[in-house]
Protein backbone atom coordinates (compact mmCIF):
# COMPACT_ATOMS: atom_id res chain seq x y z
CA UNK A 1 0.00 0.00 0.00
CA UNK A 2 2.67 2.38 0.97
CA UNK A 3 4.41 1.38 -2.48
CA UNK A 4 1.13 2.17 -4.86
CA UNK A 5 1.17 5.52 -2.46
CA UNK A 6 4.31 6.72 -2.96
CA UNK A 7 4.06 5.86 -7.45
CA UNK A 8 1.01 7.83 -6.90
CA UNK A 9 2.38 10.79 -5.29
CA UNK A 10 5.36 10.96 -8.11
CA UNK A 11 2.52 10.62 -10.60
CA UNK A 12 1.18 13.62 -9.01
CA UNK A 13 3.94 15.50 -8.84
CA UNK A 14 4.76 14.97 -12.15
CA UNK A 15 1.77 16.34 -13.84
CA UNK A 16 1.86 19.30 -11.11
CA UNK A 17 5.57 20.40 -12.69
CA UNK A 18 4.15 19.56 -16.08
CA UNK A 19 1.27 21.67 -15.80
CA UNK A 20 3.30 24.21 -14.54
CA UNK A 21 5.52 24.95 -17.56
CA UNK A 22 5.95 29.07 -17.45
CA UNK A 23 5.55 30.67 -20.66
CA UNK A 24 8.89 31.48 -21.68
CA UNK A 25 9.53 27.54 -21.34
CA UNK A 26 6.62 26.80 -23.84
CA UNK A 27 7.81 29.45 -26.11
CA UNK A 28 11.19 27.63 -25.96
CA UNK A 29 9.68 23.99 -26.54
CA UNK A 30 7.44 25.58 -29.80
CA UNK A 31 10.99 27.22 -31.32
CA UNK A 32 12.40 23.91 -30.94
CA UNK A 33 10.32 21.73 -32.24
CA UNK A 34 9.89 24.14 -35.23
CA UNK A 35 13.17 23.84 -36.28
CA UNK A 36 13.03 20.46 -36.02
CA UNK A 37 9.96 20.44 -38.87
CA UNK A 38 7.33 19.25 -35.90
CA UNK A 39 4.08 20.86 -37.17
CA UNK A 40 1.55 22.72 -35.24
CA UNK A 41 -0.75 20.40 -34.31
CA UNK A 42 2.11 17.81 -32.98
CA UNK A 43 3.69 20.27 -30.71
CA UNK A 44 -0.23 21.15 -29.21
CA UNK A 45 -0.68 16.85 -28.45
CA UNK A 46 2.88 17.00 -27.30
CA UNK A 47 2.47 20.28 -25.00
CA UNK A 48 -1.37 19.16 -23.71
CA UNK A 49 0.54 15.44 -22.88
CA UNK A 50 2.79 17.83 -20.85
CA UNK A 51 0.17 18.99 -18.45
CA UNK A 52 0.34 22.75 -21.02
CA UNK A 53 -3.65 24.03 -21.04
CA UNK A 54 -4.59 24.85 -24.72
CA UNK A 55 -5.00 28.67 -23.49
CA UNK A 56 -1.44 28.85 -22.65
CA UNK A 57 -0.22 27.30 -25.73
CA UNK A 58 -2.47 29.06 -27.93
CA UNK A 59 -1.46 32.61 -25.82
CA UNK A 60 2.37 31.86 -26.42
CA UNK A 61 2.18 30.68 -30.31
CA UNK A 62 0.66 33.78 -30.67
CA UNK A 63 3.25 35.74 -29.04
CA UNK A 64 6.05 33.70 -30.72
CA UNK A 65 4.45 34.99 -34.43
CA UNK A 66 4.41 38.09 -33.48
CA UNK A 67 7.95 38.52 -32.64
CA UNK A 68 8.95 36.38 -34.97
CA UNK A 69 7.18 38.71 -37.90
CA UNK A 70 8.78 42.07 -36.17
CA UNK A 71 12.07 40.43 -36.42
CA UNK A 72 11.97 39.28 -40.01
CA UNK A 73 12.24 41.82 -42.67
CA UNK A 74 8.95 43.03 -44.27
CA UNK A 75 8.22 42.37 -48.08
CA UNK A 76 7.53 45.85 -48.43
CA UNK A 77 10.60 47.12 -46.20
CA UNK A 78 13.03 44.73 -48.29
CA UNK A 79 15.00 47.07 -51.03
CA UNK A 80 13.69 45.16 -54.51
CA UNK A 81 15.99 47.19 -56.85
CA UNK A 82 19.05 47.33 -57.66
CA UNK A 83 21.93 49.38 -58.49
CA UNK A 84 25.10 50.00 -60.41
CA UNK A 85 28.00 49.10 -57.90
CA UNK A 86 30.92 48.71 -60.46
CA UNK A 87 33.30 51.47 -61.41
CA UNK A 88 32.46 55.17 -63.47
CA UNK A 89 34.27 56.81 -65.67
CA UNK A 90 35.16 60.33 -64.80
CA UNK A 91 36.54 63.25 -66.28
CA UNK A 92 39.62 64.98 -65.08
CA UNK A 93 37.97 66.57 -62.13
CA UNK A 94 36.89 63.61 -60.83
CA UNK A 95 33.32 64.29 -62.06
CA UNK A 96 30.82 61.11 -63.43
CA UNK A 97 30.79 61.32 -67.24
CA UNK A 98 27.19 59.90 -67.53
CA UNK A 99 24.94 63.01 -68.45
CA UNK A 100 22.27 60.37 -69.31
CA UNK A 101 22.14 57.52 -66.75
CA UNK A 102 19.91 54.10 -67.02
CA UNK A 103 20.32 54.01 -63.33
CA UNK A 104 20.27 57.81 -61.61
CA UNK A 105 22.25 57.26 -59.04
CA UNK A 106 23.33 60.15 -55.42
CA UNK A 107 26.06 61.49 -55.17
CA UNK A 108 26.73 59.47 -52.04
CA UNK A 109 26.12 56.11 -53.92
CA UNK A 110 28.66 56.91 -56.65
CA UNK A 111 31.61 57.94 -54.19
CA UNK A 112 31.24 54.44 -52.71
CA UNK A 113 32.46 53.36 -56.40
CA UNK A 114 35.80 52.81 -58.13
CA UNK A 115 36.15 55.84 -59.51
CA UNK A 116 38.37 56.01 -63.53
CA UNK A 117 40.04 58.61 -65.22
CA UNK A 118 40.85 58.50 -68.70
CA UNK A 119 42.90 61.70 -70.26
CA UNK A 120 41.17 62.67 -73.52
CA UNK A 121 42.99 60.98 -76.78
CA UNK A 122 42.42 61.93 -80.75
CA UNK A 123 42.04 58.39 -81.26
CA UNK A 124 39.27 59.03 -83.48
CA UNK A 125 42.00 59.98 -86.24
CA UNK A 126 44.87 58.44 -88.12
CA UNK A 127 47.15 60.13 -89.87
CA UNK A 128 45.13 63.14 -89.70
CA UNK A 129 41.89 61.66 -90.67
CA UNK A 130 38.76 61.05 -89.25
CA UNK A 131 37.92 57.13 -88.85
CA UNK A 132 34.29 56.06 -88.99
CA UNK A 133 33.44 55.15 -85.50
CA UNK A 134 36.26 55.46 -83.34
CA UNK A 135 34.39 57.90 -81.31
CA UNK A 136 31.58 55.51 -80.29
CA UNK A 137 33.03 54.95 -76.55
CA UNK A 138 34.24 58.49 -76.48
CA UNK A 139 30.16 60.28 -76.19
CA UNK A 140 29.75 61.13 -72.27
CA UNK A 141 26.12 60.32 -73.36
CA UNK A 142 26.40 56.98 -74.72
CA UNK A 143 28.33 54.87 -72.21
CA UNK A 144 26.26 51.88 -72.31
CA UNK A 145 26.11 51.59 -68.87
CA UNK A 146 24.12 48.43 -67.92
CA UNK A 147 20.29 48.33 -66.74
CA UNK A 148 19.94 46.83 -63.00
CA UNK A 149 16.34 46.44 -62.89
CA UNK A 150 15.10 44.34 -64.94
CA UNK A 151 14.23 40.63 -64.78
CA UNK A 152 16.95 38.50 -64.13
CA UNK A 153 18.03 36.27 -67.13
CA UNK A 154 17.75 32.95 -66.65
CA UNK A 155 21.07 31.92 -67.50
CA UNK A 156 21.79 34.08 -64.34
CA UNK A 157 24.29 32.13 -62.06
CA UNK A 158 24.46 32.93 -58.58
CA UNK A 159 28.35 34.05 -57.29
CA UNK A 160 29.64 35.43 -53.84
CA UNK A 161 28.20 38.89 -52.90
CA UNK A 162 24.44 38.47 -54.60
CA UNK A 163 21.79 39.10 -52.39
CA UNK A 164 18.66 36.75 -52.54
CA UNK A 165 15.46 37.56 -51.42
CA UNK A 166 13.61 34.71 -50.04
CA UNK A 167 9.71 35.12 -50.24
CA UNK A 168 7.04 33.02 -48.18
CA UNK A 169 3.53 33.92 -48.94
CA UNK A 170 0.23 32.27 -48.61
CA UNK A 171 -0.86 30.22 -45.60
CA UNK A 172 2.25 31.53 -43.87
CA UNK A 173 4.60 35.37 -44.51
CA UNK A 174 7.68 35.84 -44.56
CA UNK A 175 10.24 37.43 -46.35
CA UNK A 176 14.59 36.86 -45.87
CA UNK A 177 17.03 39.14 -47.57
CA UNK A 178 20.35 37.23 -47.36
CA UNK A 179 23.68 37.70 -49.15
CA UNK A 180 25.98 34.96 -50.83
CA UNK A 181 28.85 34.47 -48.32
CA UNK A 182 32.48 34.11 -49.85
CA UNK A 183 32.11 30.37 -50.15
CA UNK A 184 28.83 30.15 -51.76
CA UNK A 185 26.29 29.55 -49.09
CA UNK A 186 23.55 31.58 -47.40
CA UNK A 187 22.82 31.20 -43.91
CA UNK A 188 18.82 30.32 -43.99
CA UNK A 189 17.71 30.33 -40.11
CA UNK A 190 16.73 27.01 -38.49
CA UNK A 191 18.67 25.60 -41.22
CA UNK A 192 21.97 26.95 -41.42
CA UNK A 193 24.13 27.26 -44.61
CA UNK A 194 22.59 26.24 -47.54
CA UNK A 195 25.21 26.04 -51.09
CA UNK A 196 23.78 28.04 -54.09
CA UNK A 197 26.65 29.53 -55.76
CA UNK A 198 27.02 28.38 -58.54
CA UNK A 199 23.21 27.76 -59.59
CA UNK A 200 21.05 29.51 -61.96
CA UNK A 201 18.33 31.51 -60.00
CA UNK A 202 15.72 28.79 -61.20
CA UNK A 203 17.94 25.73 -59.56
CA UNK A 204 18.81 27.97 -57.13
CA UNK A 205 14.77 28.52 -56.33
CA UNK A 206 14.12 24.57 -56.51
CA UNK A 207 17.03 23.68 -53.58
CA UNK A 208 15.07 26.51 -51.43
CA UNK A 209 11.91 25.82 -52.11
CA UNK A 210 12.57 21.78 -51.35
CA UNK A 211 14.56 23.15 -47.89
CA UNK A 212 11.55 25.72 -46.84
CA UNK A 213 8.71 23.42 -47.87
CA UNK A 214 9.30 20.97 -45.06
CA UNK A 215 8.06 24.25 -42.64
CA UNK A 216 5.78 25.84 -45.45
CA UNK A 217 4.12 22.81 -47.22
CA UNK A 218 0.85 25.29 -47.42
CA UNK A 219 2.71 27.94 -48.71
CA UNK A 220 4.49 29.38 -52.30
CA UNK A 221 8.34 30.08 -51.69
CA UNK A 222 9.97 32.01 -54.65
CA UNK A 223 13.63 33.05 -54.91
CA UNK A 224 14.56 36.27 -56.70
CA UNK A 225 18.34 38.69 -56.85
CA UNK A 226 18.27 41.92 -55.16
CA UNK A 227 21.48 44.23 -55.65
CA UNK A 228 24.05 41.89 -57.73
CA UNK A 229 27.65 41.09 -56.99
CA UNK A 230 30.42 43.18 -58.80
CA UNK A 231 32.66 41.01 -61.08
CA UNK A 232 36.13 41.21 -62.31
CA UNK A 233 37.17 41.82 -65.59
CA UNK A 234 40.81 42.46 -67.71
CA UNK A 235 40.50 44.61 -70.78
CA UNK A 236 43.66 44.31 -72.64
CA UNK A 237 45.30 44.65 -76.22
CA UNK A 238 44.88 48.41 -77.84
CA UNK A 239 42.90 49.77 -76.23
CA UNK A 240 43.08 54.21 -73.98
CA UNK A 241 43.62 52.39 -70.71
CA UNK A 242 43.87 48.77 -70.51
CA UNK A 243 43.75 47.09 -66.77
CA UNK A 244 41.81 45.21 -64.23
CA UNK A 245 38.11 46.74 -63.88
CA UNK A 246 35.48 46.07 -61.14
CA UNK A 247 31.72 46.67 -62.84
CA UNK A 248 28.30 45.23 -62.01
CA UNK A 249 27.80 41.49 -63.08
CA UNK A 250 25.13 42.77 -65.61
CA UNK A 251 27.94 44.60 -67.62
CA UNK A 252 28.41 44.05 -71.18
CA UNK A 253 30.95 44.37 -73.55
CA UNK A 254 30.50 47.62 -74.91
CA UNK A 255 30.57 49.02 -71.55
CA UNK A 256 33.80 47.28 -70.94
CA UNK A 257 34.97 49.13 -73.72
CA UNK A 258 33.45 52.62 -72.61
CA UNK A 259 35.15 52.15 -69.45
CA UNK A 260 38.72 51.06 -70.80
CA UNK A 261 38.36 54.30 -73.08
CA UNK A 262 37.71 52.77 -76.03
CA UNK A 263 40.08 51.76 -78.47
CA UNK A 264 43.77 53.19 -79.59
CA UNK A 265 44.75 54.44 -82.60
CA UNK A 266 46.13 51.11 -83.42
CA UNK A 267 42.64 49.19 -82.16
CA UNK A 268 40.40 47.70 -83.81
CA UNK A 269 36.76 47.89 -84.14
CA UNK A 270 35.92 45.50 -86.44
CA UNK A 271 37.02 42.10 -84.17
CA UNK A 272 37.15 42.41 -80.05
CA UNK A 273 37.36 38.80 -78.13
CA UNK A 274 35.99 38.23 -75.52
CA UNK A 275 37.77 34.95 -74.16
CA UNK A 276 36.34 33.28 -70.79
CA UNK A 277 38.37 30.61 -69.01
CA UNK A 278 41.12 30.29 -71.73
CA UNK A 279 38.12 29.84 -74.52
CA UNK A 280 36.82 32.63 -76.96
CA UNK A 281 32.61 32.97 -76.53
CA UNK A 282 32.40 35.87 -78.71
CA UNK A 283 33.97 38.24 -81.38
CA UNK A 284 31.91 41.97 -81.49
CA UNK A 285 32.20 43.67 -84.78
CA UNK A 286 31.29 46.97 -83.60
CA UNK A 287 30.73 48.56 -87.25
CA UNK A 288 27.42 46.02 -87.16
CA UNK A 289 26.44 47.76 -84.50
CA UNK A 290 26.34 51.26 -85.84
CA UNK A 291 25.03 50.52 -89.03
CA UNK A 292 23.25 47.68 -88.49
CA UNK A 293 22.09 47.88 -84.70
CA UNK A 294 22.98 44.66 -84.26
CA UNK A 295 24.51 43.60 -80.53
CA UNK A 296 25.84 40.23 -81.61
CA UNK A 297 28.84 39.70 -79.58
CA UNK A 298 27.97 42.59 -76.96
CA UNK A 299 27.75 39.05 -74.28
CA UNK A 300 27.09 39.57 -70.87
CA UNK A 301 30.62 39.37 -68.55
CA UNK A 302 31.58 37.13 -66.59
CA UNK A 303 34.02 36.92 -63.58
CA UNK A 304 37.52 37.16 -64.62
CA UNK A 305 36.70 37.66 -68.66
CA UNK A 306 39.36 38.85 -70.97
CA UNK A 307 38.49 41.47 -73.40
CA UNK A 308 41.07 41.66 -76.46
CA UNK A 309 41.95 43.95 -78.43
CA UNK A 310 44.39 43.53 -81.52
CA UNK A 311 45.20 45.86 -84.25
CA UNK A 312 43.40 46.77 -87.37
CA UNK A 313 43.72 45.23 -90.62
CA UNK A 314 43.33 48.20 -93.09
CA UNK A 315 42.46 51.68 -93.05
CA UNK A 316 40.57 52.51 -96.16
CA UNK A 317 39.90 56.48 -97.19
CA UNK A 318 37.24 57.21 -99.66
CA UNK A 319 36.38 60.85 -100.94
CA UNK A 320 34.10 61.72 -103.34
CA UNK A 321 30.36 61.61 -103.96
CA UNK A 322 29.62 59.86 -101.08
CA UNK A 323 27.20 60.53 -98.10
CA UNK A 324 30.03 60.05 -95.50
CA UNK A 325 33.76 60.84 -97.17
CA UNK A 326 35.88 59.85 -94.99
CA UNK A 327 38.78 56.81 -93.61
CA UNK A 328 36.88 52.99 -92.77
CA UNK A 329 38.26 50.08 -90.71
CA UNK A 330 38.05 47.51 -93.27
CA UNK A 331 38.81 43.49 -93.24
CA UNK A 332 40.63 42.42 -95.23
CA UNK A 333 38.33 39.73 -96.98
CA UNK A 334 36.00 43.31 -97.81
CA UNK A 335 35.59 44.35 -101.08
CA UNK A 336 34.93 48.36 -102.69
CA UNK A 337 31.16 47.25 -102.33
CA UNK A 338 31.10 46.86 -98.96
CA UNK A 339 33.43 50.37 -98.40
CA UNK A 340 30.60 52.11 -100.68
CA UNK A 341 28.20 50.80 -98.41
CA UNK A 342 29.62 51.75 -95.54
CA UNK A 343 29.87 55.34 -97.19
CA UNK A 344 26.52 55.01 -98.41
Amino acid sequence: MRKYLLTLFLLCFAFMAQAQMSDTQVAQYIQQEMRAGTTQAQIAVSLMERGVKMEQIQRVRAQYENSSSENEPKAEDTERGRKNNGAYRADDNGKALYTQMVNPQSDEDLSKRQKVQIKDSLVNTIRGKVVFGRDIFNKPALSFEPNMNIVTPANYVIGAGDQVIVDVYGASQRTDALTVSPDGAITIAGYGPVQIAGLTVSEAQAKVKHLYGERYSSSEIRLTIGQTRTITINIMGEVVAPGTYTLSAFATVFHALYMAGGVNSLGTLRNVKVFRGGRQVASVDLYDYILNGKLTGNVRLADNDVIMVGPYDCIVDIQGFVKRPMAYEMRRNESIATLLEYAG
